[in-house]
């Protein structure tokens, strides 16, 4: 992890496991310092996951 605020991060629930489920479960998150986080919509990054 980058510990510096505004990093972004997309998790991607069990990426790493035989019968990873593509991007079902996936988030985005904004590091804001000091251990705190924001989740972002898709909506506002104007995203679309699959």
């Amino acid at each position: 992890m980058v510990a510096q605020s505004g990093h972004l991060a997309l998790i991607l629930p069990n990426y790493a496991q035989r019968s990873w489920s593509g991007l079902k479960g996936a988030g985005f998150y904004r590091y804001l310092g000091q251990g705190s986080w924001e989740t972002l919509s898709t909506d506002a990054l104007k995203l679309t996951i699959f």
